[in-house]
């Protein structure tokens, strides 16, 4: 019994430290941002995107993560908190398509932000 105890909790401490999710920073942290191309190369996605004036680039790899080479189009981005999400060496962000309502988003892949939209 007492090791069932001490499993128990260590799963409930350990959770959060290995087990964490990428959640968004904030509700309703979202930008508009236009795709204008995305290119397929090996195992990665490079997409090409603007916000407002400025363009930037997201990457994914195809067997890490929730990824899509996404068309050209209007979809939203979340930002992702710093240490949040799979890639660790770069700012994380999520990419849904619109409409983004809160309820029935559909998220098409998580993404590292290799510049700042910003």
């Amino acid at each position: 019994m007492r090791g069932f105890l001490f499993a128990l909790l260590f799963s409930v401490l350990a959770t959060p430290a290995f087990g964490q999710t990428a959640v968004p920073t904030h509700d309703g942290g979202r930008i508009a941002v236009t795709v204008k191309s995305s290119s397929v190369k090996d195992k990665s996605v490079l997409v090409e995107a603007r916000h407002g004036r400025k363009d930037f680039e997201l990457e994914c790899t195809l067997t890490v993560a929730p990824c899509t080479a996404l068309a050209a189009g209007k979809y939203w981005m979340v930002r992702l908190g710093s240490s949040t999400g799979i890639y660790m060496d770069c700012e994380n962000a999520y990419v849904y398509s619109e409409p983004f309502n809160g309820k029935n988003d559909r998220k098409l892949g998580e993404y590292c932000l290799l510049q700042d939209p910003d």
